[in-house]
């Protein structure tokens, strides 16, 4: 009998660890961009105003690229950071356009908020050899990525980005906007975060 008094309160204390080791929760809606899927083996196009489930394509020209972890092309492998999809950026026009994605989250004006994300470059010259990713809360932007990695490799590499913010609304719009000129074919995010950060 003693056994079965003692069973909730282990599982108690096991969810409690679980919690604090996963932190807090991220508030962005399918930050793995897996919902919907690219087709096997390859993407599709989406353009300014159209949504990529909870994400919305953002730019005044432009497009961005839902795609599937198992594209190849130009010799190139094109895996996501984890999970079966991501969104390239770039597009399909490879044009240097400011196109991205975004999504409204709920914050607390005056918290502050950790934003990290995942950025991929494949190092191509004559095709891009580096990736730049702009990052807005509204109208401001808060942070520039620059990933240089990947020279002398087939796929593309991916690097960790982290920056804060403090809200200023009880909604905030977060932006990934693309920063590669014209002739750039690659510049994925992949794994976004925002959480508050702790005190």
């Amino acid at each position: 009998m003693r056994s079965l008094y003692l069973f909730p309160i282990v599982l108690f204390f096991a969810g409690g660890i679980q919690a604090a080791v996963a932190g807090p929760q991220n508030l962005f809606t399918d930050p793995g961009f897996e919902h919907p899927r690219a087709p096997q083996g390859t993407f599709k196009v989406f353009g300014p105003g159209q949504t990529i489930g909870p994400w919305t394509v953002v730019g005044a020209s432009g497009n961005v690229a839902l795609t599937s972890t198992s594209f190849v092309g130009g010799g190139f492998i094109f895996e996501a950071h984890s999970g079966q999809g991501y969104v390239d950026l770039t597009g399909n026009c490879d044009c240097g356009a400011p196109s991205g994605v975004a999504q409204t989250v709920t914050t607390v004006p005056g918290a502050t908020y950790q934003l990290t994300f995942w950025g991929s470059n494949a190092y191509i010259p004559g095709h891009g050899t580096t990736s730049q990713v702009q990052v807005y809360v509204g109208t401001t932007l808060i942070f520039t990525s620059l990933n240089t990695h990947g020279k002398g490799l087939d796929d593309q590499v991916w690097k960790k980005f982290s920056t804060s913010f403090v809200a200023t609304d009880t909604a905030s719009t977060i932006s990934f906007i693309n920063g590669d000129p014209n002739g750039d074919f690659m510049n994925g995010i992949d794994d976004v975060r925002v959480a508050e950060a702790p005190n």
